[in-house]
C-alpha cells in the first residue's frame, strides 16, 4: 500500500472523518456489482489485488490451510501469510464477519474487473 510522509498525515479528527466517510460508502452498497465498481474507483489494480488476496489469506486461514498451500495457491509471500494471521489473532473482526456472512456466495458469471485485468 501507498506510503505516506509525515507531511502528508492528517490531523488525527481529519483522518477519523475520512475514514469514516470510507466506512459509508462501504455500507451505501447494496449490489454486488456496485461493489466492483466502488473497488475499481478506489484502487489500482495492483492494491485491489492485495486487497483481495489479504481477504482469501484470512478465509483460508479460517479454513485450516497451511501457510505452504496458501502461499502457492495465491502466490504470496510468507510474510504476507503472517500478518494477515497476525491481524487475524490480534483482532480480525472485521475479517471474520466477512467470512461468517459471505460462506454461501457463488461467483457470478459477469466479470465486472476484466477490464481491469485485461489492463496486465
Amino acid at each position: 500500500m501507498a506510503k505516506f510522509s509525515k507531511y502528508q498525515r492528517l490531523p488525527s479528527a481529519e483522518h477519523q472523518k475520512v475514514l469514516l466517510e470510507l466506512c459509508h460508502a462501504l455500507v451505501v452498497v447494496k449490489k454486488l456489482e456496485e461493489a466492483a465498481n466502488l473497488l475499481i474507483d478506489l484502487f489500482s489494480k495492483q492494491e485491489l489485488e492485495m486487497v483481495a488476496k489479504r481477504l482469501k489469506i484470512a478465509k483460508l486461514l479460517v479454513k485450516g490451510y497451511t501457510y505452504e498451500k496458501i502461499r502457492n495457491e495465491l502466490k504470496v509471500s510468507q510474510q504476507t501469510i503472517a500478518r494477515v494471521n497476525g491481524w487475524l489473532d490480534q483482532s480480525g473482526a472485521g475479517y471474520r464477519l466477512i467470512i461468517q456472512r459471505d460462506r454461501d456466495m457463488t461467483v457470478p458469471s459477469w466479470q465486472p474487473f476484466r477490464s481491469l485485468l485485461a489492463a496486465s
